[in-house]
């Protein structure tokens, strides 16, 4: 049986590019985490992150031979990359014991143009499964931020930050921009 949502809401910072995604490192991480980061590819953020953090691991399913001679060159004490599916819960939910029992933060990069019909679901199950012992997930996927992005909000739901690469800043039901990707407690219904 899966777990309940966590109603208190998870944050998440979803953004539209590399840059943006990248970006919520400086913002975001601390030296104290652990940070599991799904669909890592040849690693370049997962080093990044490792740079910030306690400890930096990266998951793909399928890395090229040329990607993978590029994870044995980042890969430092405490940076360290898996071949891994993300959507195998039950591995990355071990992997996790294995680490201490808890990610602080997950980036998500699976393709980041692929379909909602796939990005959605994974997001929902991580938030049930890593929700009540993770801070935060940072989510690359255009199609998921441009969604929220057009998204009119119900009534008394009061507040989106939005962000975008200029950092501009816009209202709409207090949605602003800056430069971080767009930030929600979308998981647990609450708008941050």
């Amino acid at each position: 049986r899966m777990p309940r949502h966590n109603l208190k809401g998870v944050r998440a910072i979803v953004t539209q590019d590399v840059a943006e995604y990248r970006a919520v490192i400086a913002k975001e991480i601390r030296s104290t985490d652990v940070v599991l980061e799904v669909g890592c590819a040849g690693g370049l953020t997962t080093a990044r992150i490792g740079k910030a953090c306690q400890l930096a691991i990266g998951i793909d399913p399928n890395v090229e031979p040329v990607c993978k001679d590029m994870q044995r060159k980042l890969a430092r004490d405490n940076v360290r990359f898996e071949t891994m599916d993300g959507f195998d819960i039950a591995s990355v939910t071990r992997l996790e014991q294995e680490v201490g029992g808890k990610f602080d933060v997950i980036f998500l990069d699976i393709s980041g143009n692929r379909a909602l019909a796939t990005m959605t679901p994974l997001l929902d199950t991580y938030e049930k499964v890593f929700g009540e012992r993770c801070r935060l997930f940072c989510v690359k996927n255009y199609k998921l931020y441009r969604l929220l992005w057009n998204y009119e909000f119900p009534a008394g739901v009061t507040r989106l930050v939005v962000t975008g690469r200029q950092g501009e800043t816009g209202v709409f039901y207090k949605k602003t921009r800056t430069t971080q990707g767009i930030e929600l407690h979308v998981l647990g219904r609450k708008w941050s």
